[in-house]
């Protein structure tokens, strides 16, 4: 009686692993290039100081019922400049997630690109354009 419990046992274990990875699998779209989608849903601009801060906040809830696994990042000169508190986690229908943007300029002049948020299940885009202030857009 007992063997059979034990073999019963470990094939429920092995089942358990296999969701595991292909659970993983699912996400390894999220692991490629960040590029923005085709509908921008807003813009983002940000004046600061050469090598200071500027900052816009974003609040955003999962469009679809529970929660998913986002990723967030920019493309473009952006990436030099620009960065977003928190780059990754779990966005809740329920509850918004706040998102720190932050534009740090290194160098003088205009940074611009894109910044994204992005699930499996949708992705949205906003323009950034950053200056350090001598500039007029």
């Amino acid at each position: 009686g007992n063997r059979i419990m034990n073999e019963r046992v470990q094939v429920t274990y092995e089942s358990v692993v296999d969701d595991v990875a292909e659970y993983h699998e699912d996400g390894i779209e999220l692991s490629a290039p960040i590029e923005a989608g085709e509908e921008i849903v807003g813009i983002i601009t940000l004046t600061a100081p050469l090598n200071g801060v500027a900052r816009h906040d974003i609040m955003l809830k999962n469009p679809y019922m529970g929660f998913a696994k986002f990723r967030a990042g920019f493309v473009g000169d952006a990436i030099y400049d620009w960065s977003v508190t928190p780059s990754d986690g779990y966005l809740k229908q329920r509850e918004e997630t706040h998102f720190a943007v932050s534009f740090n300029p290194r160098n003088p002049g205009v940074s611009s690109g894109y910044f994204v948020v992005e699930t499996e299940d949708f992705k949205m885009t906003w323009k950034v354009v950053g200056s350090t202030g001598e500039y007029e857009f």
